[in-house]
C-alpha cells in the first residue's frame, strides 16, 4: 500500500522509474541472450542478491553480534508507513526493543517510555538528532535539532520567553481570535458540514501567531503569514535539493519577522499588548536585532508549532463531536474554567494522539541492556505505542478522560518528551488547547456529518491525524450566534 501511495501521489516519478527499468530490463534481457557467461552472471548476481535479503531480512540476523530481534526487510519497513497498529505489534511478536529498517538504514525501535528516556539521558555524550533537510536553510540549525553547549545555548534564551504565555492575557487574545474564526465557519457554512481542516487550520495558525509572533487575529498581516506559511508545509526530502519556493518562502518570513521587532521596538507594549515569545526575546536587549539564528527559528517555530498544534486541534475535534456527554461535563465547570474535565479531556487526546516518536542517531556504539546499538543506527522512542499500553491505561484505545482524575505513574505518559530536549512550550499549548475545547463547549454543538480512517503523509516520520473526509456540523447552541 505504501508503495501504491507513493506512486499514486508522485505520477511523474513513478513513471519515469517504470519507464527506465523497462528500458534497463529490455537491454539487458537482449544482451543476455546473445551471451551463456552473460546469463549465468546475471542468475549468479540475482540469486546472491535475494540470499543476502533473505539473510538479513531475518528476525534472528545480527543476535550472535547483540543486536535486537526483528526485520531489517523491506516489506517490515513499508507496513509500518501505512498500518497504525505496527509498532503495537512488531513489540507484541519481538519484545519492547526491536530492529527494522527506515529511510533506508537500521533503527532500533523500544516501546517502553521509561526504559526510552532512561536511554537517551544515560548516552547523551553518544546520540545526536537527526535533523531534516529543511534544517540546511536555518543558520545554526533549527532548536529541536540542535546538540550539545549549543542546544543549551539557545534553549536558555527561548525558555524564558514562553514564560507568561499560559498567562491570562496571551490566552485570552488566542480564544478571542478562535470565537471569531468558529463563527465565521458556522456561518459561512449555512447549516451545512464542513471540513475539519475548515475549522482547525486557521485557528492553529492564529493561536501559533498570537503566542510566538504576538500578532492578533483581527491583524491585518495574518493574511500574509497564511500565505508564505503555505509554501512551508511540505517538508523537502532528505535526499533532494531544498525547493526554491521553500527558500523564498523561508526568507520572506524572516523579513517578516524583522518587521515585527521594528514595530515592537517602538510600541514597547504601550498598548497593552499581550506577552509573546518575540516580545519576551526582546525585553533583555531593546534596542538590539536578534541574530540570526533567533529570527530563522521563529520562522520555524510558527510553521511547526502550526501544523502541530493543527493535528492536536483536529483531534480534539474529534473527540468533541464523538462525546457530548464530555462536552456536558466541560460546560457543567463553569463559564471559562480551564482545568478539571477540560484539561482531563486535553490529557486524553494528548496520550492517543500526542508526540509520536522521538528519534536519535548513534554516534558511537550503545548498549541497551543486554542490546548493542551500532554507530549510525537511528533510535526511535515510540511515545504512540508507550501510551496505548494496557498494563499502564487498561482498555489504552478507548478515549476516557477519566483516567486522568489522578496523576499517571512515572514513565508512563510523557506527550511533550523529557530530558533536555522536552517541549518547553507545553503549558502554553495546553492552555490554548484547553481554551479551543471550551470555546466548542460553551458556544457549539459540534455532530459528525462523516467519518475517515485516520491518514498520515507515506513516511515513517509522518503523523497520524483525521482523514480528509472527516466531515462535521459546527452549530450554533440555542440563544448563541
Amino acid at each position: 500500500p505504501a508503495f501504491r501511495r507513493e506512486c499514486r501521489e508522485r505520477p511523474l516519478a513513478a513513471l519515469s522509474v517504470a519507464t527506465g527499468l523497462l528500458v534497463a530490463g529490455v537491454g539487458s534481457l537482449g544482451h543476455i541472450a546473445q551471451s551463456a557467461v552473460s546469463r549465468l552472471t546475471v542468475i549468479v548476481a540475482a540469486a546472491s542478491v535475494a540470499l543476502l535479503a533473505w539473510f538479513r531480512a531475518r528476525p534472528a540476523y545480527g543476535r550472535r553480534r547483540g543486536l535486537p530481534p526483528g526485520s531489517l526487510g523491506m516489506s517490515h519497513s513499508l507496513d509500518a508507513i501505512g498500518m497504525p497498529g505496527f509498532y503495537r505489534d512488531a513489540a507484541a511478536r519481538w519484545g519492547s526493543v526491536f530492529k527494522m529498517s527506515q529511510f533506508g538504514r537500521p533503527v532500533v525501535c523500544i516501546t517502553d517510555l521509561s526504559r526510552g528516556f532512561a536511554f537517551l539521558r544515560a548516552n547523551e555524550s553518544r546520540l545526536v538528532h537527526s535533523g531534516w533537510a529543511f534544517n540546511r536553510l536555518l543558520p545554526g540549525g533549527y532548536l529541536e535539532f540542535m546538540n550539545g553547549e549549543q542546544h543549551r545555548r539557545y534553549r536558555s534564551i527561548f525558555e524564558p520567553a514562553f514564560t507568561g504565555l499560559a498567562g491570562t492575557d496571551c490566552q485570552q487574545a488566542i480564544r478571542q481570535g478562535i470565537a471569531r474564526h468558529l463563527r465565521e465557519v458556522s456561518r459561512g457554512a449555512g447549516g451545512q458540514a464542513v471540513p475539519w481542516t475548515r475549522v482547525v487550520d486557521h485557528a492553529a495558525l492564529l493561536s501559533v501567531l498570537q503566542m510566538v509572533l504576538g500578532v492578533p487575529g483581527n491583524d491585518p498581516r495574518v493574511a500574509r503569514f497564511e500565505a508564505l506559511l503555505s509554501q512551508l508545509t511540505d517538508r523537502p526530502r532528505h535526499f533532494l535539493p531544498v525547493p526554491q519556493r521553500f527558500r523564498t518562502s523561508a526568507q520572506e518570513m524572516s523579513r517578516a519577522v524583522q518587521e515585527l521587532v521594528e514595530s515592537l521596538k517602538v510600541s514597547r507594549r504601550e498598548d497593552g499588548t499581550p506577552p509573546s515569545v518575540l516580545s519576551g526575546l526582546l525585553a533583555p536587549s531593546a534596542d538590539s536585532m536578534p541574530e540570526p539564528v533567533i529570527v530563522s527559528n521563529l520562522v520555524f517555530m510558527v510553521s511547526d508549532g502550526g501544523a502541530m498544534m493543527r493535528r492536536l486541534l483536529g483531534w480534539l475535534l474529534t473527540y468533541v463531536c464523538e462525546h457530548p456527554a464530555a462536552m456536558e461535563a466541560i460546560r457543567a465547570e463553569g463559564t471559562g474554567a480551564l482545568q478539571g474535565a477540560t484539561s482531563r479531556f486535553v490529557a486524553e487526546t494528548l496520550r492517543l494522539h500526542a508526540s509520536e516518536f522521538v528519534y536519535r542517531v548513534t554516534r558511537e556504539a550503545c548498549t541497551l541492556g543486554a542490546f548493542r546499538i551500532p554507530q549510525g543506527w537511528l533510535v526511535r522512542v515510540c511515545v504512540r505505542e508507550a501510551h496505548r499500553q494496557a498494563c499502564h491505561f487498561p482498555e489504552p484505545d478507548r478515549f476516557d478522560p477519566s483516567r486522568f482524575a489522578t496523576t499517571p505513574a512515572a514513565g508512563t505518559y510523557a506527550p511533550f518528551g523529557d530530558g533536555a530536549h522536552a517541549c518547553f512550550p507545553a503549558p502554553a499549548v495546553l492552555a490554548a488547547a484547553s481554551g479551543f475545547v471550551r470555546e466548542l463547549a460553551e458556544s457549539y454543538t459540534c455532530r459528525t456529518a462523516a467519518d475517515a480512517p485516520a491518514a498520515r503523509v507515506n513516511r515513517h516520520w509522518g503523523f497520524w491525524e483525521p482523514g480528509a473526509g472527516f466531515r462535521l456540523y459546527l452549530t450554533p447552541r440555542e440563544g448563541l450566534s
